[in-house]
Protein backbone atom coordinates (compact mmCIF):
# COMPACT_ATOMS: atom_id res chain seq x y z
CA UNK A 1 0.00 0.00 0.00
CA UNK A 2 1.25 3.46 -0.89
CA UNK A 3 0.85 6.68 1.07
CA UNK A 4 -2.01 8.12 -1.00
CA UNK A 5 -3.96 4.91 -1.67
CA UNK A 6 -7.64 5.25 -0.70
CA UNK A 7 -8.83 3.68 2.53
CA UNK A 8 -12.19 3.15 4.14
CA UNK A 9 -12.68 4.95 7.45
CA UNK A 10 -15.32 3.05 9.39
CA UNK A 11 -16.79 4.21 12.69
CA UNK A 12 -19.23 1.86 14.39
CA UNK A 13 -21.05 1.96 17.70
CA UNK A 14 -21.55 -1.53 19.12
CA UNK A 15 -24.57 -2.19 21.34
CA UNK A 16 -25.32 -4.87 23.91
CA UNK A 17 -29.00 -5.21 24.87
CA UNK A 18 -29.61 -1.89 23.09
CA UNK A 19 -27.02 -0.14 25.30
CA UNK A 20 -23.80 1.35 23.85
CA UNK A 21 -20.74 -0.72 24.74
CA UNK A 22 -17.95 -0.11 22.19
CA UNK A 23 -16.89 2.57 19.71
CA UNK A 24 -14.80 1.09 16.88
CA UNK A 25 -12.72 3.23 14.53
CA UNK A 26 -11.32 1.15 11.65
CA UNK A 27 -9.26 1.79 8.51
CA UNK A 28 -9.08 -0.72 5.63
CA UNK A 29 -7.49 -0.32 2.18
CA UNK A 30 -10.03 -0.10 -0.62
CA UNK A 31 -7.74 -2.17 -2.85
CA UNK A 32 -7.91 -5.12 -0.44
CA UNK A 33 -11.58 -4.79 0.55
CA UNK A 34 -13.50 -3.80 -2.60
CA UNK A 35 -17.20 -3.03 -2.69
CA UNK A 36 -17.62 -2.62 1.05
CA UNK A 37 -21.25 -1.58 1.50
CA UNK A 38 -23.51 -0.38 4.30
CA UNK A 39 -25.19 -3.81 4.31
CA UNK A 40 -21.85 -5.51 4.94
CA UNK A 41 -20.94 -2.97 7.65
CA UNK A 42 -24.23 -3.65 9.43
CA UNK A 43 -23.28 -7.33 9.60
CA UNK A 44 -19.86 -8.94 9.87
CA UNK A 45 -16.96 -7.44 7.94
CA UNK A 46 -14.85 -10.50 8.79
CA UNK A 47 -17.47 -12.84 7.34
CA UNK A 48 -17.34 -10.81 4.12
CA UNK A 49 -13.53 -10.96 4.08
CA UNK A 50 -13.41 -14.72 4.68
CA UNK A 51 -16.45 -16.01 2.78
CA UNK A 52 -16.78 -13.60 -0.15
CA UNK A 53 -13.21 -12.37 -0.69
CA UNK A 54 -11.50 -15.58 0.53
CA UNK A 55 -8.95 -13.60 2.52
CA UNK A 56 -6.99 -15.55 5.09
CA UNK A 57 -5.48 -13.76 8.06
CA UNK A 58 -1.79 -14.24 8.72
CA UNK A 59 -1.61 -12.51 12.07
CA UNK A 60 -2.75 -9.79 14.39
CA UNK A 61 -1.09 -7.32 16.73
CA UNK A 62 -2.97 -6.02 19.79
CA UNK A 63 -2.07 -3.22 22.15
CA UNK A 64 -4.34 -2.98 25.18
CA UNK A 65 -4.45 -0.13 27.67
CA UNK A 66 -6.70 1.47 30.24
CA UNK A 67 -7.68 5.08 29.75
CA UNK A 68 -10.01 7.79 30.98
CA UNK A 69 -12.96 8.64 28.74
CA UNK A 70 -12.62 11.24 26.00
CA UNK A 71 -15.46 13.43 24.72
CA UNK A 72 -16.68 10.70 22.32
CA UNK A 73 -16.77 8.09 25.09
CA UNK A 74 -18.85 10.49 27.17
CA UNK A 75 -21.12 11.39 24.25
CA UNK A 76 -21.69 7.95 22.67
CA UNK A 77 -20.98 5.46 25.45
CA UNK A 78 -22.52 7.49 28.24
CA UNK A 79 -19.29 7.40 30.25
CA UNK A 80 -18.71 9.96 32.96
CA UNK A 81 -15.36 11.68 33.60
CA UNK A 82 -14.01 8.82 35.74
CA UNK A 83 -15.45 5.77 33.96
CA UNK A 84 -12.58 3.41 33.08
CA UNK A 85 -12.22 2.76 29.35
CA UNK A 86 -10.45 -0.25 27.83
CA UNK A 87 -8.75 0.70 24.57
CA UNK A 88 -7.69 -1.99 22.11
CA UNK A 89 -5.53 -1.07 19.14
CA UNK A 90 -5.34 -3.76 16.45
CA UNK A 91 -3.43 -4.37 13.23
CA UNK A 92 -4.46 -7.35 11.08
CA UNK A 93 -2.50 -8.66 8.10
CA UNK A 94 -3.14 -11.37 5.54
CA UNK A 95 -1.23 -14.61 5.18
CA UNK A 96 0.69 -12.95 2.34
CA UNK A 97 1.80 -10.12 4.66
CA UNK A 98 -0.51 -7.35 3.40
CA UNK A 99 -1.83 -4.99 6.08
CA UNK A 100 -5.60 -5.31 6.01
CA UNK A 101 -6.91 -3.43 9.04
CA UNK A 102 -5.94 -0.87 11.60
CA UNK A 103 -8.52 -0.32 14.31
CA UNK A 104 -8.95 1.21 17.71
CA UNK A 105 -11.85 0.33 19.93
CA UNK A 106 -12.93 2.07 23.12
CA UNK A 107 -14.82 -0.27 25.45
CA UNK A 108 -16.85 0.34 28.61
Amino acid sequence: MRENDPVYEIIRLRLLNDEPLVIEHTYMPVSQVPALSKRILEGSIYSYLHKKLHIKFGGVFHRIKADLPDKYDRQYLGANESTPILEIEQIVWTNSGVNLEYSRSRNL
